[in-house]
């Protein structure tokens, strides 16, 4: 069964699945002089017989050809090759091509620990189903589109009869319509996408939602750059690419992804072992260095912390932003150090996990957001980690919470000022059906954090004071008052609730079944 989710480009599909199944190995198309299988994998990698890839690049069309395709495939293709994978690239290939192509991938990944395909040519959407467009498409006539064309779903049909730990798919199709000029109702780029819903899985956009991308891409260019570098995980790889092209292109592309991936890690190269530490000052083995994510295992929590660099922004709402209310304004500027905070909202089995219990109404799985929590009972629950974990944890400060929620944004939502897109990043009264949802089943912000809209108020660090202070701010917290701050609405407040900027506020010992909190960690500091 299949989860629609909107695809526009260059799309990255991660899924954890079970193990079993026979490996056997991938073998290049007979007798083509472009089928090019890329041999050793990286010693000590766990690639070895273990991590394979198919590398397409179509150019050649006979109308509006692609210069840069397939250069764009052989950089990936190379990249991969450098971290183990056994490549097959495959240049300007027709639609019967295609087909054999995928039909040998899939039985190369009958096991192993990852299958990755990559596309790279035009690719169209048609009656909400998106297609690869093979060299020597004829297409004249709409109903032509599903017989010349190949379907994007087939990829992750073939997937989803292996057995791969880890499966990644790579579309850059967010080009024009190379049929527009007679056919109507095709939209160039790719649409909304079928993707398994019985999978763990990461999605990345070479563009935001709707958007185009040139043949000269960007986001290829970076993605095989950031793929090579040692320690870089497949989270922080997205945020870097999502940065490197947002700069290149001067805001003009951002790429965009969506991952339900908790606690699991993937690495295209593992991170460099670090050599001896000096015996005069040992660092703690599960130390993090600033600027790493990494997961909080102490006492069985699995919390993944998110590193949020230091920055500035501008803090509350103007007075012309939609269901605005006096408390968030004024509009001032604060500066803050870098800082760790959860991935998700404090899941009922990371809460079961350290306080040995579960207050919550809704219950049903381990990771619906815990509930029906006081101030109290949050900052029991981060001093009890930060016993076990050694390390200390809190509650985000208030604007720690605004600056990571707006994940560099200045608009009523971290997404932008459009109300008809929050469901697709927020659990609030217009889809929630009353009742909480399991965190990561809505897309993340751009820095990769989960419902930060939505789901269930948040605790705050601060007391409420309003108005803001019109002077600028360094790391400010507010310790007086009667009230602490929650942020980012719940499953019964409307959009309003949601925005980036609302604030509303909660006695210290106040309970409420839409009422949770989310942890962070701020580094030491001499």
């Amino acid at each position: 069964m299949r989860a629609i989710l909107r695809l526009t480009g260059t799309l990255i599909v991660l899924a954890a699945v079970f193990p079993g199944l026979q490996r056997s190995a991938l073998s290049a198309s007979a007798g083509d002089p472009r089928a090019i299988a890329v041999a050793e994998p990286l010693p000590g990698s766990a690639a070895a017989g273990g991590r394979h890839a198919l590398v397409i690049g179509n150019g050649a069309y006979a109308t509006q050809p692609l210069a840069n395709a397939p250069g764009d495939a052989r950089a990936i293709a190379a990249a991969l090759e450098r971290c183990g994978f056994a490549v097959s690239l495959q240049l300007d290939r027709a639609l019967d091509q295609m087909k054999d192509d995928i039909r040998q991938f899939a039985r190369a990944i009958r096991q192993g620990e990852a299958a990755l395909f990559y596309y790279a040519g035009h690719g169209l959407e048609m009656d909400g189903i998106n297609y690869l467009v093979p060299i020597g498409a004829n297409v004249q006539e709409r109903f032509e589109v599903a017989h010349e064309c190949l379907a994007a779903d087939r990829v992750l049909d073939a997937m989803q009869e292996g057995a791969c730990a880890f499966n990644l798919v790579f579309l850059d199709c967010c080009r024009e319509n190379p049929f527009r000029g007679f056919m109507r109702g095709a939209a160039g780029g790719l649409g909304q996408m079928a993707t398994l819903q019985d999978r763990l899985m990461a999605i990345s956009y070479a563009a935001a939602p709707g958007a185009l991308a040139p043949d000269d891409s960007a986001y290829t260019r970076s993605l095989a750059r950031r793929i090579g570098e040692p320690g870089l995980e497949l989270m922080a790889l997205l945020r870097t690419v999502k940065s490197d092209v947002s700069n290149a292109s001067a805001g003009r592309q951002s790429p965009w992804f969506n991952t339900n991936i908790g606690v699991e890690e993937f690495y295209f190269r593992p991170p460099v072992a670090p050599g001896p530490r000096p015996p005069a000052a040992p660092a703690p083995a599960s130390a993090s260095p600033s600027g790493a994510d990494y997961t909080e295992t102490a006492g069985g929590a699995a919390i993944r912390m998110i590193w949020i660099a230091g920055g500035t922004f501008e803090m509350g709402s103007p007075p012309s932003e939609a269901y605005r209310e006096e408390s968030e304004g004024p509009v001032h500027s604060v500066t803050l150090d870098g800082f760790w905070i959860a991935e998700t909202e404090t899941t009922q089995g990371q809460y079961q996990a350290i306080a040995g219990a579960n207050p919550s109404w809704h219950i049903g799985s381990p990771d619906l957001p815990v509930a029906h929590t006081s101030w109290n009972d949050a900052m029991a629950f981060c001093e009890n980690l930060s016993r076990l974990a050694g390390r200390a944890y809190t509650l985000p400060t208030e604007a720690q919470w605004e600056y990571a929620c707006r994940a560099g944004s200045g608009t009523a939502w971290s997404h932008g000022d459009s109300e008809s897109l929050l469901g697709e990043y927020a659990w609030y009264n217009a889809n929630s059906l009353t009742s909480t949802h399991p965190v990561r089943r809505k897309q993340p912000n751009a820095w990769g954090l989960y419902d930060m809209h939505g789901s269930v108020w948040e605790f705050c660090l601060d007391m409420f004071a309003a108005p803001y202070p019109d002077a600028a701010q360094t790391n400010p917290l507010v310790s007086e008052g009667t009230r602490r701050v929650v942020r980012g609405g719940n499953f019964l407040f409307d959009a309003g609730n949601a925005r980036s900027a609302c604030r509303g506020s909660f006695t210290l010992d106040a309970t409420d079944m839409g009422l949770g909190f989310r942890i962070v960690r701020n580094p030491q500091r001499p």
